[in-house]
């Protein structure tokens, strides 16, 4: 195949090449930055857009997964969702976000897109939830094998009140130990000077906790992680309930 030849003719040695580099004027669109092409890389990079070499005409060849995913996403929501819902409610689905309107009780709902990242990334809620079942597997095959005291919450009382006078201090997270068998929760705590109400085997993490579980340890990171890992886990419960209910244990 013969050798492309460019309409510039610069040649640049290595040291001003890196010089050139380092000194690229800046471009901030959103939240990533662009360097400017030196007189050369624009050079070549018209000469390929001539010939649509990187294929951006032919859009049945040029999609990328992020595309890819959002049209099938937006398939199953508008296509296969949708009609299957009562005439009171009514769902669509695009690149911004998902819209829920209620006729019934006159109320329309907006969920924005927040973020989109690899499904393997670093900070991928499905790599936080890998590594969740890796902490799992690895504490459920320690306690097989010795022992495990679980951390709870302990009692204090104010003295000299008569109302409000106890609570449950859970300074390093635990378990509640005590509480309504029917689930309702009745055991005072304060969160962070918060009062608040917990029931039975409910487990309050602590802050560092939380913060662990996010790759660059940042609090909110951590929240959403443990977020996403409370709402799968307490789906699933509900969806095996539902199938043992349905077709017996």
């Amino acid at each position: 195949m013969p050798k492309k030849k460019y309409r510039c003719e610069e040649t640049l040695d290595l040291e001003d090449y890196i010089q050139q580099t380092e000194e690229r004027e800046k471009l901030q669109l959103g939240s990533k930055t662009y360097d400017k092409c030196s007189a050369l890389e624009s050079e070549i990079l018209d000469q390929q857009f001539d010939t649509d070499e990187y294929g951006y005409a032919r859009p049945d060849k040029f999609v990328t997964p992020i595309e890819a995913s959002l049209v099938r996403i937006e398939e199953f929501f508008n296509q296969v969702i949708a009609p299957l819902l009562p005439k009171t409610l009514r769902i669509q689905l695009d690149r911004n976000g998902l819209m829920i309107w209620d006729y019934e009780y006159g109320i329309e709902r907006r969920y924005h897109l927040q973020q989109v990242d690899p499904l393997h990334s670093e900070y991928s809620m499905h790599t936080a939830e890998d590594q969740f079942a890796f902490l799992v597997a690895e504490a459920e095959a320690k306690a097989m094998k010795e022992r495990t005291v679980i951390r709870r919450g302990e009692w204090y009382q104010l003295p000299d009140q008569v109302f409000d006078r106890y609570t449950m201090h859970f300074e390093k997270g635990g378990v509640v130990p005590c509480g309504l068998q029917s689930g309702e929760d009745n055991i005072p705590y304060y969160n962070d000077g918060t009062p608040a109400i917990v029931g039975l085997g409910e487990y309050i993490w602590s802050r560092p906790a939380i913060c662990a579980l996010a790759p660059n340890y940042e609090l909110e990171h951590g929240v959403k992680i443990l977020h996403h890992i409370h709402e799968t886990l307490r789906l699933k419960a509900g969806r095996d309930e539902a199938y043992g209910r349905t077709y017996g244990r």
